[in-house]
């Protein structure tokens, strides 16, 4: 099983697979976690390449890049479906994850009965393209070594707007208690490598530049509407409207104030709540896994 973590309860409902996002891992999710257990949902997933304690090179997703990612959340969603073939799964990918799973489903189809989008935003190939070009060409002089620049150019300007900013995570969450586990964690405060970003703006180029495949399943996307990646909801919104414009069914929730980490904000347990009523429903047809 490539899983490294998993939250079991006693007869679970329901699944839900993690995909988690740049410079974090699964234990960043602890809390939400152990929340779902509580009521009666499991809760697995994998560190993507280049994350948490297991990564061969802190911050690099060697030289699969984008498509190990894909298929290191799609093993995980295998492996969870070893451990829970007769519930639903629904898969939760949070910023850089939020891509991760879209793709993943896009590419591999696996059988879940819902996608939540976590942070997500809308970037245009003519962005990402020539970020990628760059990229490349900086991997040229090193692939594995900190992407100093591109760390500074996305995150430069994230705090700008939480003035006077008593960390430099403030754009992170409300809640000090969180940003300031966050910067405790050394698997959370690394500068990721040229080649991942490399890999995440290909990723991009790729997931926004094909068009949107027929619907597949539920789509719940979830934002604080002064997180920064969502530029006050608008980019959010581009996610949004390009699945509903394909026919896709998206439920939205939208939190006033909240950042860019709603599962980790003052007011998670109303987020968890809220994300919980719509997985739970999810119709789920057994007939189909006959």
């Amino acid at each position: 099983m490539a899983l490294t973590h998993h939250w079991s309860c006693e007869s679970p409902t329901h699944a839900v697979l993690i995909v988690h996002g740049m410079t974090e891992h699964l234990d960043c999710y602890a809390s939400f976690s152990a929340w779902c257990v509580g009521h009666q949902v499991a809760v697995g997933g994998s560190n993507l390449p280049g994350h948490g304690s297991q990564a061969r090179v802190l911050g690099d997703p060697g030289p699969e890049g984008w498509a190990g990612m894909l298929a290191t959340a799609y093993q995980s969603y295998e492996d969870l479906r070893v451990l829970y073939p007769d519930i639903p799964i629904v898969v939760l990918g949070h910023s850089m994850g939020s891509y991760v799973a879209q793709a993943m489903v896009a590419q591999y189809r696996p059988d879940i009965q819902g996608l939540v989008l976590s942070a997500t935003s809308y970037e245009p190939r003519w962005v990402a393209g020539p970020s990628w070009v760059l990229a490349k060409v900086f991997g040229m002089f090193g692939e594995v070594r900190p992407g100093r620049l591109f760390y500074d150019i996305i995150y430069g300007g994230f705090n700008k707007t939480f003035q006077p900013a008593k960390t430099p995570f403030d754009w992170l969450s409300r809640d000090p208690s969180f940003v300031a586990r966050y910067i405790a964690d050394p698997f959370c405060t690394f500068v990721p490598s040229v080649r991942l970003y490399s890999a995440l703006f290909l990723g991009l180029y790729r997931l926004y530049g094909q068009s949107v495949p027929a619907p597949v399943v539920p789509m719940y996307v979830l934002s604080g509407s002064e997180d920064p990646l969502g530029k006050g909801l608008r980019s959010v919104m581009g996610v949004v409207n390009r699945y509903r414009q394909a026919g896709w069914s998206v439920e939205t929730a939208f939190y006033t104030g909240g950042r860019h980490v709603m599962l980790a904000e003052t007011n998670a347990e109303r987020v968890y709540g809220d994300l919980y009523a719509w997985i739970i429903s999810l119709r789920w047809d057994q007939r189909r896994r006959a």
